[in-house]
């Protein structure tokens, strides 16, 4: 299977913190829509349409704000993960990582890998509460 394309792999990141945002609709329509409050002057339905579909990136001046309001990383949204976090923001597995590493690491995984690090992290807080 090939890698998907950087407009591809910005839709899935897309798509994934929209609906762990709650939003329940992704299309073109629906994506204008939620942006509303981001771009206020509106965007075209054919422009989200694109986003949505992994068929064309947002210009560079739209990623920030965007990324503001899903409360992710412009780069994460824009880029992935940033190959340096690991020498930026952990120690291994003995020691610390910030908690904006943390995140976009945790973002940078497929939803079923999310599911495993929360049921994880519910089993070492019940493990703690007793």
């Amino acid at each position: 299977m090939a890698s998907p394309t950087k407009s591809e792999a910005f839709s899935e990141r897309l798509r994934t913190t929209m609906a762990q945002r709650g939003y329940t609709k992704f299309g073109g329509t629906a994506l204008a829509e939620a942006l509303t409050p981001v771009f206020p002057a509106g965007l075209s339905v054919q422009t989200t349409h694109k986003w949505a579909t992994g068929q064309a990136m947002p210009r560079a001046d739209r990623i920030k704000p965007i990324a503001k309001w899903l409360k992710v990383s412009a780069h994460w949204l824009e880029h992935g993960p940033d190959p340096q976090a690991d020498r930026k923001g952990a120690k291994g597995l003995d020691g610390e990582i910030s908690g904006k590493a943390f995140a976009e690491r945790f973002h940078a995984l497929t939803v079923e890998q999310r599911r495993i690090m929360l049921a994880l992290l519910h089993e070492f807080e019940r493990g703690r509460s007793r």
